[in-house]
């Protein structure tokens, strides 16, 4: 029996225009005018606006009441957008349209007994920061007992952060894990959890209520810090569109638990097909609700599985709603343990062919990034690597997109 669609419980925010942001600002990032501000991290709030929404060469920030000096941002130096978050603020580059996010080294070998050794990972990582992969999961903070690949996590995530232009990202899945994490410098931290309650007790042991108060104690600590302040916190909604023991998952239930975690200090929200039972009208559905009731400054992500053939057109269904940020693995590792059959994330090959066909730029080079599958295979000799891209090569006649849409 269908579900009924919830109806939203709270007034969606909306976009607002830059100066009303900085009204509520409690840091700000001073840069000479002319120049890019630092990296800086994505949170709740965005507010974007176009250069071509300002009607003056440099919009003068110092003007709203209540906020320290900022400088003047230059048109110039904009390139596409900026985005302005809870008092800080980040240049989106005009050189892509679409985000991706290599999970391999994490999703992707989690569940594989022989060890990817340690320097085949560093070597992973380099070439696909060379090849223009913009963030990588390089790792979970979880103990040997849970999993042997991840006993070198500060080693290789001390080289990955040695990559200019790469954001560097983990899986925490306690206080514990954050705490490792901090240590060593990472950017982004994501948090797992699943929206079917059988299958978080199965996944991480714990209810749902104890996952989210897990969240709320790794919230407290990035925010105890000026360092820590910096890190990205990324929450994955795992079985937001299907469930292996569970079946078919309420909607108001994505919706509840999304609110909270975005209450309890989330800068990103993943909707995770962790199993492989999404199909297209239902992503649709799923992205079109948060939307509805978390508004539209709250960034959205996506995480598909393969397991019955419709990773990509889930991605295509996404798009449609304005989802501009997927995770996938390089040649499709990975796949959950409760998920009989699962082949794993959808292709980092073959999306990025994908998206670059449908003339959306990704800033990675197609060619570089499917030879990097030699790394892998190498380390992993006993697994099989997938991707249509890799086993037919890509159309006669086909080119990168080289204009962003």
């Amino acid at each position: 029996m269908q579900q009924p669609t919830p109806q939203p419980r709270r007034k969606p925010r909306t976009s607002q225009p830059l100066a009303a942001a900085c009204m509520t600002a409690t840091l700000i990032q001073e840069f000479n005018p002319g120049t890019s501000p630092p990296p800086v991290r994505i949170a709740n709030r965005i507010f974007k606006l176009s250069a071509n929404h300002l009607d003056k060469q440099c919009y003068p920030l110092t003007e709203t009441p209540g906020i320290v000096h900022l400088g003047l941002i230059d048109k110039s130096a904009m390139n596409d957008e900026i985005i302005f978050i809870d008092g800080r603020f980040q240049i989106m580059s005009a050189d892509i349209d679409v985000r991706v996010c290599e999970v391999g080294l994490r999703d992707g070998i989690q569940g594989i007994d022989q060890f990817f050794p340690t320097d085949k990972k560093k070597a992973w990582i380099k070439a696909e920061a060379a090849a223009g992969v913009p963030e990588i999961e390089v790792c979970s903070f979880v103990p040997p007992s849970v999993s042997g690949q991840f006993v070198d996590c500060e080693e290789v995530v001390a080289d990955a952060l040695t990559h200019a232009d790469l954001t560097v990202s983990t899986l925490v899945p306690n206080l514990r894990g954050a705490e490792r994490a901090f240590a060593t410098g990472v950017q982004k931290m994501n948090f797992v959890l699943s929206i079917s309650e059988s299958h978080n007790q199965a996944n991480v042991r714990c209810s749902r209520e104890e996952s989210l108060e897990r969240f709320r104690q790794i919230a407290e600590l990035r925010n105890s810090t000026p360092e820590n302040k910096k890190v990205t916190l990324g929450a994955g909604l795992a079985t937001a569109l299907g469930c292996t023991i569970e079946g078919q998952i309420d909607p108001g239930e994505i919706v509840r638990i999304a609110e909270r975690l975005l209450e309890l200090g989330a800068d990103e929200l993943a909707v995770s097909d962790t199993v492989g039972y999404a199909n297209p009208a239902q992503v649709r559905d799923v992205y079109r609700l948060l939307r509805r009731h978390l508004g539209d400054d709250v960034l959205l992500s996506a995480h598909f599985h393969d397991t019955r053939g419709l990773g990509l057109a889930n991605v295509h269904a996404a798009l449609d709603e304005g989802v501009r940020q997927f995770d996938a693995s390089l040649a499709g590792l990975g796949g959950c343990p409760f998920a009989p059959g699962a082949s794993g994330n959808i292709v980092m090959d073959d999306l990025v062919f994908m998206l670059e066909a449908m003339g959306l730029k990704t800033g990675v080079n197609l060619d570089a990034l499917v030879s990097v599958r030699e790394i892998v295979a190498a380390g992993l000799p006993n697994e099989p690597l997938l991707g249509a891209i890799a086993r037919a090569g890509v159309p006669k006649g086909f080119a990168a997109a080289n204009v962003a849409a």
